[in-house]
């Protein structure tokens, strides 16, 4: 362990925590390490341009490794995996799978969904707009109080039976994202299926919109 006394012992500290990370997950990890950085500099300022060598590290880092796009899940995939998820017992699962395809959800945003976030046909709420459904988002990447409509009338009604079993203040999808993560990976490694990933949902919504 490092004394940390000054900005160039910390910046050493961070150095060595980043290069214990990138041996212990074989070059990956690098976005926690960028998230420390920037929580440094979020509570002390001053010391940012000492931090050079940290910074260097992480820029070595990304080109040693260049990100890689996700890979985009389409609808067809996205439905078998959530049957799959539905017969090992995860049926939540199943149906937050579909449901973060049809709202372009992020794993976070998706996870956060309560019983009142979730607006069916007929909700009085929506007064003119009761006949729409989807989802409020309150907080998210892009902003707060955001809103996501649903199309799909199988999935709605999906939705409203889970819902109907809730009340206020209840997740709609009670699983960490990282649980979601990995189910979804053992579906994929036990059926050959390429690596998605949750955000996957996201690139393949997208995908399809964009090839109609």
């Amino acid at each position: 362990h490092l004394l940390v006394c000054t900005a160039e012992d910390l910046d050493d500290a961070l150095c060595e925590w980043f290069e214990d990370r990138w041996w212990e997950l074989d070059g990956k990890g690098r976005q926690l390490c960028v998230n420390a950085r920037c929580a440094v500099l979020k509570l002390m300022p001053r010391v940012g341009r000492q931090l050079f060598a940290s910074g260097e590290a992480l820029q070595g880092w990304k080109k040693m490794r260049p990100p890689v796009s996700y890979l985009p899940m389409l609808w067809a995939p996205a439905v078998f995996i959530a049957v799959q998820l539905a017969r090992r017992g995860f049926k939540i699962m199943g149906l937050a799978l579909l449901v973060a395809w049809e709202c372009y959800l992020r794993v976070s945003e998706l996870t956060a969904v309560l019983f009142e976030h979730v607006a069916s046909p007929g909700d009085k709420r929506l007064g003119l707009l009761s006949g729409v459904a989807g989802l409020a988002i309150p907080t998210a990447k892009t902003g707060k109080d955001q809103w996501a409509s649903m199309r799909n009338t199988v999935l709605i009604q999906l939705l409203s039976q889970r819902i109907a079993k809730l009340k206020k203040g209840q997740r709609v999808f009670p699983f960490s994202p990282a649980l979601f993560r990995k189910r979804l990976r053992e579906v994929c490694d036990d059926y050959s299926l390429p690596h998605f990933v949750p955000h996957s949902t996201r690139h393949g919504h997208a995908t399809e919109s964009y090839l109609r």
